[in-house]
Parts: structure tokens; C-alpha cells; sequence
């Protein structure tokens, strides 16, 4: 038998304030992968509204911790979380606690990272590094365990040093290009100033030559040709002396400004060459995504990248409450490139320690993963994941607008392909304490073999992992699971 006592403890002084809490349980703590459990709880009527030795309230939402503990020695903590939300229920006290690891679940994280060539099992232990750096945020928790992978380029600060030198160049092409700037404003006033001369000269002469035109149709006499002909040599000629002026005195400014282009023409070069430089690393940037980034501009949610980093990198975190006085010693364990072990020392099969009815879920079948994230058209973000089996070709499409980097949309369709398997599993099992597989003897990632009969099947022995768990009573415990190795 399995009982936990629940110890009741102020944050931030660390002192004990109850060291058996008569709770009455919603929904206990529960272990898991990638996540963080969740206690639902109930005091009863007499500590419900208690004030503790230290002058506040016994249950305060953010300012009490809670122990689940089992025995003594020091494994005898279980699991650690604090009060996160308070409603009185009549005479007693309804109330919510999240394990430690779930404390960043809402907090906006307000650092900047960038990481190149980086261990994202590092970028995890700089998010609770800041996270407990800030005045009341320390909770004792220490990030354990790597990966060997190394992400993050420096392609975005190519990028950006590509636009610094696009900005040098264009000021340098600038002020290079205002004396011939100035030469063609110069240039276009003498033009403007002529317009209005030219335009009643030009329309004077096209009068005459339609009135010339006119006569030869009519084959009017030649003396009369004789004359509208002189007039528009008269006009034309008036046009081209207005004309020879205004071209006098552009002339000269003309020549000038060829000079002054001859002379911009070096400054000309190295922009275009900068501007294309920094299109490619606009592009390059684009693909692989830069750095390793977390930017206090976006506002994101601490939780949030925790287990982004988890999923698009492919490891897994677990948990660990130490026990220790005074201060929390907790652990999140990273593993690469996944927590747990095939536990082919424990059974797992009905009539023995399954005591719930196996109640299988289909999961439907896809051999393509077509991936689309941010952008539109050919300019969306694409990434593609397939399989050759068995079966007929079919694929999804999983459509991820919110995601801007490719290795990250990768990560996502690389998860959907591996669940898009086509089989049945048991989401979940109910098991009785058993020699055969006693309490806390298994952890949050092992794999384990489901052993019995569901109806329509027959008899299965499918292997699972153990997504997470809780007690449901003191000999009880509810798994949750994935199936794996069913293709």
C-alpha cells in the first residue's frame, strides 16, 4: 500500500506550515512526460480559512508549496507543486496545485536568447536559469541532462550585416548622387520654364499645318498653297528658334550630368552587389531559420518554448522532487532522444494487475506528411515527411501557419507521420499494486507490454509507453499511454 501525506510549505521562507494535510483528492499528482501534473484537492472545514504561525493564509494561491510524500528516507518525496488557484467551496477550501515544472506555464519570458551551434538542452537550463533569477522565482530547480545535437546558425546575423552594409552603401550612393541630382532638377526647371513659351508655338504650327492640309484636299490655287505654306515654315521656324533657346541652355548641363553619372556609376556597384548579397541572406536565413532565437519582442510564454524545444528537437523531460529541508531540490531530467526503457521486467496484462476493460483507440493511417507553416503560395514554409510499407500511398496535410521556421515545421510533420500509423492502441489502463508490477516501480517514458483480450480483437500483448500516470488510490494507478512498434 501506497499512501501519500501532503506537507504543506510557505514559498520563498521554506518553512513547514503542516505536515499532514487531510485532503480530499479530485484528481492526484501525476507523473508525465513533457508536462507538468496537476493536484485537485479539498480542505475541509476548520483549516479551510486557517492562518498559519507565519501570519498568512495556510492555502495561498502562489505562496504555498505542497509536498506529496510516502514514508520516510530520501526518496520518500514523491512530488512537489504550488497552490496556483484558490475557490472557496461553502464551509471548505477547493484548491489547484502545479508541480514546480509547470511554474512557467503563463509567464512571459522577457530575456533574449540566441543560440548558435547550441545544445537546445542548454537554451532549456537559460529559460529556468532567468526564470529563477527574477525577485520571487526561485524554486530550486536545476536542469539536468543534454543532447548532442547543436542548433542554430548564424544566418540571420549574416542577414542583418548584409543589411547594414545595404543601408552604407545606399547612404554612400546617396550623397554621391545629390550633385546629379541637383543637375537634373536643374535641368527639369529650364524645361518647365520653357513649356508654357513652346505650347502656343507648337499649337500655332499645328493650326497652319492643318489649314495647309486643308487646302491641298480642296486643290485650292497655288498662290493660295504658296501662302499657307509660308506660314507654317513661318510657324515651325518661331517653334524651332524657341526650341534652339531653351536647348542652348540645357546644353551645357546636359554634358555636366553625364559627367556626374560617369562619376556615380562606381558607388552604383557596390549597392547592387549589397543589395543581392543581403537578398541571399534573406533567403538563407529563411530556410535553415538563424539562431536558435527566443525574443522578448514576441512576448512568448516561458512553458510554451520549454516543450516547442522539446518537440522540434526530439527529446524528452521528466521529473523529480528530492527531498530536502528547507529549500526545494528539484530535478527535470532532459533525455536524448528519449526518456524511459523497455521494461520487459514488469507485467501488464489482465487477470493479474489490469483491472479496467482494454478499450482500444484507432489512430488513421497516412504514409505522406505534407507540412505547410507561415507565408503564402510558393512562398509558405514546406517540409515533407514519407514512408514506403506495406500499404497503399496516402497522404495528409497539417497545416501549421503559426510556425516560421523550417527545421521547426520538420519536427512537427516528422511527429504526425509517426502517429498516422493506422492501428489500434489503448489509450490508457487501470492497474492494481502486484508483485508483478509494483507501485512506482515504472517511470514516465518506459515501454511496457499490454497484455489481454478487447472485444472484436481477441487477444492482444501490444507494446506501450507510459505517457504519464497517477494514483488513484493508494493501491491504484491509472497510466496513460501511446502505442509503438505497430507499423
Amino acid at each position: 500500500m501506497t499512501d501519500l501525506v501532503y506537507v504543506a510549505q510557505r514559498f520563498g521562507t521554506w518553512q513547514t506550515l503542516h505536515r499532514s494535510l487531510p485532503l480530499t483528492i479530485t484528481s492526484g499528482c501525476e507523473w508525465g512526460l513533457n508536462m507538468y501534473g496537476v493536484l485537485e484537492a479539498t480542505l475541509p472545514h476548520g483549516l479551510a480559512s486557517g492562518i498559519a504561525e507565519d501570519g498568512h493564509p495556510l492555502i495561498e494561491e502562489g505562496g504555498t508549496i505542497i509536498n506529496a510524500e510516502t514514508g520516510s528516507g530520501v526518496d520518500r518525496r514523491r512530488w512537489q507543486g504550488i497552490v496556483h488557484e484558490v475557490t472557496p467551496d461553502g464551509p471548505n477550501l477547493k484548491f489547484t496545485v502545479r508541480e514546480i515544472a509547470g511554474y512557467p506555464d503563463g509567464l512571459t519570458f522577457t530575456g533574449n536568447i540566441h543560440g548558435v551551434k547550441v545544445d537546445p538542452a542548454a537554451v532549456v537550463r537559460d529559460l529556468w536559469a532567468y526564470t529563477q533569477a527574477a525577485p520571487s522565482g526561485d524554486f530550486g530547480v536545476s536542469v539536468v541532462g543534454s543532447t548532442p545535437l547543436r542548433e542554430g546558425t548564424d544566418s540571420d546575423i549574416k542577414a542583418t550585416a548584409a543589411k547594414i552594409a545595404v543601408d552604407k552603401a545606399k547612404a554612400a550612393l546617396e550623397l554621391r548622387s545629390k550633385p546629379r541630382k541637383a543637375k537634373e532638377a536643374q535641368i527639369r526647371k529650364i524645361r518647365e520654364q520653357y513649356a508654357p513659351l513652346l505650347r502656343p508655338l507648337t499649337r500655332a504650327r499645328d493650326d497652319a499645318t492643318q489649314a495647309y492640309d486643308a487646302l491641298v484636299q480642296a486643290k485650292a490655287p497655288k498662290a493660295q498653297l504658296d501662302a499657307a505654306k509660308a506660314q507654317v515654315t513661318t510657324k515651325q521656324e518661331a517653334l524651332k528658334k524657341k526650341r534652339d533657346e531653351r536647348d542652348k541652355k540645357i546644353e551645357p548641363l546636359q554634358t555636366q550630368l553625364e559627367d556626374l553619372r560617369d562619376e556615380e556609376t562606381p558607388w552604383q556597384e557596390p549597392y547592387d552587389d549589397a543589395e543581392e548579397a543581403y537578398r541571399a541572406a534573406q533567403e538563407q536565413a529563411r530556410k535553415d531559420g538563424g539562431g536558435l532565437k527566443i525574443e522578448a519582442a514576441d512576448f512568448p510564454d516561458t512553458w510554451d518554448e520549454i516543450t516547442k524545444l522539446a518537440k522540434q528537437y526530439g527529446f524528452d523531460f521528466t521529473t523529480r522532487a528530492v527531498w530536502s529541508e528547507g529549500k526545494p531540490d528539484y530535478r527535470i531530467q532532459i533525455a536524448y532522444p528519449s526518456a524511459g526503457r523497455t521494461r520487459d521486467d514488469l507485467t501488464f496484462q489482465q487477470g493479474i494487475n489490469i483491472i479496467s476493460e482494454l478499450k482500444p483507440r484507432s489512430i488513421p493511417y497516412a504514409s505522406e506528411v505534407l507540412g505547410r507553416g507561415a507565408g503564402e503560395g510558393d512562398g509558405a514554409i514546406r517540409a515533407n515527411s514519407a514512408r514506403v510499407d506495406r500499404r497503399a500511398r496516402r497522404n495528409i496535410v497539417l497545416s501549421r501557419p503559426e510556425i516560421s521556421t523550417v527545421s521547426a515545421l520538420r519536427a512537427e510533420v516528422a511527429t504526425e507521420l509517426k502517429y498516422a500509423g493506422g492501428f489500434l492502441e489503448i489509450p490508457s489502463i487501470t492497474v492494481r499494486d502486484n508483485p508483478a508490477a509494483p507501485l512506482w516501480s515504472w517511470n514516465p517514458g518506459d515501454t511496457i507490454l499490454v497484455q489481454g483480450v478487447v472485444p472484436n480483437v481477441g487477444r492482444i500483448a501490444w507494446w506501450h509507453r507510459i505517457l504519464s500516470w497517477k494514483l488513484r488510490s493508494p493501491i491504484e494507478a491509472e497510466l496513460r499511454l501511446e502505442r509503438v512498434n505497430a507499423i
